[in-house]
């Protein structure tokens, strides 16, 4: 298992378009990448313009191959310009 973290923060006035496109791809990735078990997106407090993206891939293989998927590709396209700040953070169970 593999576990990906990434805290996203928006510029201001565009939190809800990112808070869509972050829900439709994790409808994407759950749908279509057979390694994508989990696929939370958490908004951090009322600002709407933080965001907690909770991951888990069968292997660290599988989050690769999420990076080189099309919808993947395409959402960072789409959202290029509405994100202010991105963290990763990738973890293995203990």
């Amino acid at each position: 298992m593999f576990i990906v973290l990434v805290e996203v923060r928006s510029h201001s006035g565009v939190g809800e378009d990112l808070r869509k496109l972050l829900k439709i791809q994790a409808e994407r990735s759950l749908a279509c990448e057979k390694g994508c078990l989990h696929f939370d997106v958490l908004v951090e407090g009322e600002d709407h313009q933080s965001f907690l993206l909770y991951e888990i891939y069968s292997t660290r293989e599988s989050f690769k191959a999420h990076l080189e998927a099309e919808h993947t590709k395409q959402f960072f396209l789409d959202s290029e310009n509405l994100i202010a700040s991105k963290q990763d953070r990738f973890l293995l169970p203990a």
